[in-house]
């Protein structure tokens, strides 16, 4: 099922990585009682900005490589990407809501606005308000869906406005990104010195302040297919540089954002505190791009199934596994607590290999008929 020989080890390595922090993160829940799980929260939030990094360097060099082919987007080449990304998250991601619904109705015995359940089918569950905290991990997944939905037009929009100005496709491409760019951070500054909303829900998982986050993997692709050399020349350094920022950036999590002085946030964590944590890891991208790794041993064969699932992995580890072991499993004694870690990690790799081999995976191939070219 995994052709272990073709795939870049760095991004699987990466994958893994941030999905064992996000389940960490949600992990301590059944450690309420004897934990201050606010702590936790930072493995949460480094694992989905470098989701973010990952996805746009990928993505975003998919779209380049066309957009630079073509001298820009035609129709075709627009509803070919668009289809190619729909069919590797889309299927899994409409499976799943309508699992957690069915679960939240039937178990749990939850009320639902369906005009409000309703926007989750157009990943736009947090666009204009906080989302409800039913499938409340969703949010990230509408950053992404609405990002790529974006990208491309404003792209085109950009190619058709300035092309007689800038000759070259590349800085064509290099100003749209950065168009894009300042016209995100000017909102959230905007958002935040006007609204001051809090810096969870009302900042980090708002998808129209977020967009950017996934920009920068995109200008670290930009870079690397225009200017290789120069891409691959401080992949090195730029590993420690990335160490040190990111060392820094988890003590200011906990320092700033839950710590001692996350009472009086600032312009700079609810701006640009963001910017520099996915700035730090696009330092590791050069890196992680070269980064094969020959011989398959266990744990080289373990991270990769675990990159591999990592999606799957996301969709049901909270909203589905955690609340039914906490439903059914209501206790504080830690031998309680312990097996109810053990169920869920079992439960979410278990079900997420089943669903990836049945239904995310076969669903995924099928795109291929639907595109008249590759891209």
């Amino acid at each position: 099922m995994i052709n272990y020989s073709n795939r870049i080890f760095g991004f699987d390595f990466l994958r893994c990585l941030a999905i064992l922090f996000v389940l960490i993160d949600h992990g301590a829940f059944f450690f309420t009682d004897k934990i201050d799980v606010e702590n936790f929260t930072v493995f949460g939030f480094l694992g989905v900005e470098i989701f973010f990094v990952l996805s746009g360097f990928l993505i975003g060099g998919i779209f380049i490589k066309t957009f630079d082919r073509e001298d820009g987007f035609n129709f075709d080449s627009l509803k070919n990407f668009w289809i190619r990304r729909w069919f590797r998250t889309v299927p899994n991601y409409y499976l799943i809501v309508l699992v957690t619904l069915f679960v939240n109705i039937f178990i749990f015995k939850e009320v639902f606005s369906w005009s409000q359940i309703s926007l989750y089918f157009l990943f736009l569950q947090n666009s204009y308000q906080r989302q409800s905290a039913f499938f409340g991990e969703s949010w990230s997944l509408a950053i992404e869906e609405w990002f790529y939905l974006t990208l491309p037009v404003l792209m085109i929009l950009s190619d058709y406005l300035f092309k007689k100005v800038i000759k070259e496709i590349k800085f064509r491409v290099l100003f749209g990104v950065i168009m894009f760019f300042i016209s995100v951070i000017s909102l959230r500054t905007a958002v935040v010195l006007f609204r001051d909303p809090s810096w969870d829900s009302g900042i980090r998982k708002m998808m129209p302040l977020r967009l950017d986050s996934i920009l920068f993997g995109v200008l670290g692709s930009w870079v690397s297919f225009y200017y290789k050399q120069l891409f691959l020349k401080f992949k090195i350094p730029l590993v420690f540089l990335g160490l040190v920022s990111l060392l820094l950036i988890f003590i200011y999590y906990l320092l700033f954002i839950v710590g001692v002085y996350s009472h009086n946030y600032h312009l700079f964590s609810k701006v640009f505190y963001f910017t520099l944590t996915d700035i730090c890891f696009l330092c590791f991208m050069p890196f992680m791009s070269t980064w094969y790794v020959k011989k398959q041993v266990l744990v080289v064969r373990m991270i990769t199934i675990i990159s591999v699932l990592s999606y799957s992995i996301y969709l049901i580890h909270r909203s589905i596994i955690i609340s039914l072991l906490d439903f059914y499993f209501c206790s504080n004694e830690i031998i309680i607590q312990l097996i109810k870690t053990l169920l869920f990690l079992v439960l979410t790799f278990v079900f997420s290999y089943f669903i990836y081999k049945y239904y995310e995976h076969p669903i995924t191939e099928l795109r291929e008929k639907f595109n008249k070219k590759r891209i």
